[in-house]
Formats: structure tokens, C-alpha cells, sequence
């Protein structure tokens, strides 16, 4: 956490970085009201210091009366708070953050100003993780979390375990540990990675999943000497898909370097699928790909290229062909039942940062042991400020 000194006033960006309609500075601490009575000249005669609570006022930020400045809207949200709402250039906001540093202020990210105005860090954490939410799913989730979901039932977990109902403890936190991977991807998309031999369609395959062309498609095997990436959203869960190199005996330094990316890769991914030729007969290889990972999801890509007349000696998969489209839906369902196996409950409480995690596996340590002090020790830090 970074450390905001004691009796500090602060100056924040908190929008995001980058060029948009409106940037927002944050001006907070005992200067507060002198530095923005120093800069900020309202077009009405009422000082921003004299404006009630929520109230806006339009005026110029400068550094004098003489100087043209820069239009813009404060609002006073607390008694030494005060929001200045300028022009999204880079510009604009810079310049402002530059004079309250000169001034006095000190510059802290938004990340730690929330970390710091908030009393439960739950609160702070699902602030923080909803900036990277990727989809209104996962965001609908997270704001259930902000909005105390997981700390009421953290409260919920110590007053069982104050009142030695162990068993129902061990029940609620079970549940969260069980929706723990969900909630790690609340905030970063699953990995979601095809992989197979040379040429059995897996660029045409990503293109169909994104529903845009994305990886070059090419009849040469070996097209692919890295891993191609792009991130889309399953059933509105967000993913990140991988088009790995073909699985073969490299015939050079390049390529064996696409093919070692290609397994380093197929290992951190939280799906795979192993993609084959349907247009060419089952090979020993083919055998020898699918041991090597038993848990992949198998896909028989270009079905539309299958001779009638091959036995069916295949191992059951998912039938795919990217020029008529066939298994495209079932793939799709397929991979959203894969990393979402079950399904939460409305406003259902949920860990979502590795810390939680770490904490509650802890907890279930304990638990396990009848520590109940420990367990509840671990718990309640969820719940405890670090703020200093």
C-alpha cells in the first residue's frame, strides 16, 4: 500500500490515463480549501470553499486574474474535498496536478486513494478490480462485492465461529473456496489456448471463436512461429484465446522456438483445446498428442473434409468446420461449461484477489484442524484497514 504521510493533502487523477471528454482531479487535506480557493476563480462570486456539499460551480482554474486559465467545474464532495472536472486532454489534467504538487500536495494513484478513504479494504479491492472488469457480467458480480456481498458474509463466517457452530462455518467457507477461480477472473480474462499438430485449421478456428479474422490462415504447415492472441467474451465471460504453433519435430531454430512458446503456453492455460484434421485418418501421433494432455477438450476440425467411407476410430471431441460452421456453437458452450462449471447466485458473495484466497485457504487449514482462533484470525484480516 502506498503510504499517504499523516495530516498529507493529496491530489489524484481518478480517471483513467489517456485522452477522453472529461478528466477528474481529486483535491483532498487540510489545503484543500486554500489551494482551491488559490486556483480556481467561479465565474459567480461565490468562492469553491463557501459552496455547499454536491454543489457544482463553473469557473477557471489559473494562476492569477490576469491569466486566461482553464475552464472547467468544481464540485465539493466533504468539508476539505473538492473534485476539479477539466478538459480529457493530457494537458489539462497535468497541469493541475503540477501546481498542487508545487503547492504542497502530495500525488498518489487512484488505486491508493481509494485504498486509504476506505474503512473495509473489501470495498477498496472491488473498486480496484472493477477498473479492469472487461464485461457488465463480471462487473455486475464485482459490484455486488463492493457493494458488501463478501463482507457481510465474512462477518457472517466469524459470528459462527464466535457462537462454535463449526460445521455451518465450514459450509460458508467452502462455498467462497469453491468460487474462487471465478472470481480471480472477475477482473482478467480466462487462457483460453487451441493447440495441435501443423495445419489442422487452429487460425481458422480462433477467427471463428472472435468472429473476425485475427490470425493469418495458410494451406503450408508451420504458417505459425508464435503465439497469436486476442481477447473476446464467451456468454460474458472474458477471454483471452491463444493460436499456438503447430506440435511437430521443429526443422528449425525459429520454428522450434514457436513450438517451445507454443508448450510453455498450452501449460498456464486454464483450457485447452486440441484441435485435429478430420480430412486426414487418425494417427499414432495423434494418439500420442492427446495422452500427452488427457484433459483437453478434442476438437475434429475440418468435418466437412471427411472422407464417408474412414471407420469412425476417432475419440469422441467436438466436430468442428470453420467453412460451414458446424460444432462452432457447441465449441463455444463447451469452453463457457469448462471454466464456469457452475453458475453463482445473485448478490452471491465471492473472493476475487489472490490475498482473499490465500486467506481463506488458510482459514480451511485451520478449520480443518478445529483452530478456530487461527481460522478466525485469518478472516477477520480480510476485514481489518491497513491504512496508516
Amino acid at each position: 500500500m502506498t503510504h499517504i504521510a499523516s495530516q498529507a493533502t493529496i491530489a489524484t487523477l481518478l480517471t483513467a490515463q489517456g485522452r477522453s471528454a472529461i478528466a477528474t482531479v481529486l483535491i483532498s487535506g487540510p489545503l484543500a480549501t486554500q489551494l482551491i480557493d488559490r486556483y480556481y476563480f467561479p465565474l459567480s462570486k461565490r468562492k469553491a470553499s463557501e459552496l455547499p456539499l454536491s454543489q457544482i460551480s463553473v469557473g477557471n482554474w489559473k494562476n492569477s486574474e490576469a491569466d486566461q486559465g482553464e475552464e472547467l467545474v468544481v464540485s465539493r464532495t466533504a468539508d476539505d474535498c473538492f473534485e476539479v472536472h477539466c478538459h480529457g486532454g493530457l494537458a489539462a489534467s497535468k497541469k493541475i496536478l503540477n501546481q498542487l504538487i508545487a503547492a504542497g500536495c502530495q500525488e498518489v494513484t487512484w488505486q491508493a486513494w481509494s485504498e486509504n478513504s476506505n474503512e473495509d479494504p473489501i470495498v477498496s479491492a472491488a473498486q480496484i478490480a472493477l477498473a479492469d472488469a472487461m464485461t457488465l457480467r463480471t462487473s455486475k458480480i464485482l459490484l455486488d462485492q463492493y457493494h458488501g456481498a463478501l463482507s457481510v458474509e465474512l462477518r457472517e463466517i466469524l459470528s459462527l465461529l464466535e457462537t462454535e457452530q463449526l460445521e455451518e462455518a465450514k459450509q460458508h467457507v467452502n462455498q467462497l473456496w469453491e468460487f474462487r477461480k471465478l472470481g480471480l477472473h472477475l477482473s482478467k480474462p480466462w487462457q483460453l489456448v487451441l493447440a495441435g499438430h501443423a495445419n489442422v485449421g487452429k487460425s481458422s478456428l480462433i477467427n471463428q471463436l472472435l468472429g473476425y479474422q485475427r490470425a493469418i490462415v495458410f494451406d503450408q504447415p508451420g504458417t505459425t512461429r508464435d503465439v497469436v492472441t486476442a481477447t473476446t467474451a464467451l456468454d460474458g465471460w472474458p477471454v483471452h484465446l491463444s493460436d499456438t504453433a503447430g506440435l511437430r519435430a521443429a526443422s528449425g531454430a525459429i520454428e522450434q522456438s514457436g513450438i517451445q512458446k507454443a508448450k510453455s503456453t498450452i501449460e498456464s492455460a486454464d483450457a485447452l483445446m486440441l484441435v485435429f484434421d478430420c480430412s486426414e485418418p487418425w494417427a499414432a501421433a495423434d494418439t500420442e498428442l492427446l495422452q500427452a494432455y488427457p484433459h483437453a477438450l478434442v476438437l475434429h476440425n475440418k468435418c466437412d473434409l471427411r472422407k464417408d467411407d474412414e471407420p469412425d476410430t476417432r475419440p469422441a471431441g467436438i466436430y468442428t468446420s470453420t467453412e460451414t460452421g458446424e460444432g462452432i456453437e457447441t465449441l463455444m458452450q463447451q469452453l463457457v461449461n469448462a471454466i464456469v462449471p457452475k453458475l453463482p447466485e445473485p448478490n452471491q458473495a465471492m473472493l476475487f484477489t489472490e490475498a482473499q484466497v490465500t486467506a481463506i485457504e488458510q482459514a480451511r487449514q485451520f478449520l480443518a484442524q478445529s483452530n478456530v482462533i487461527q481460522a478466525a484470525g485469518q478472516i477477520e484480516s480480510l476485514l481489518v484497514s491497513e491504512r496508516v
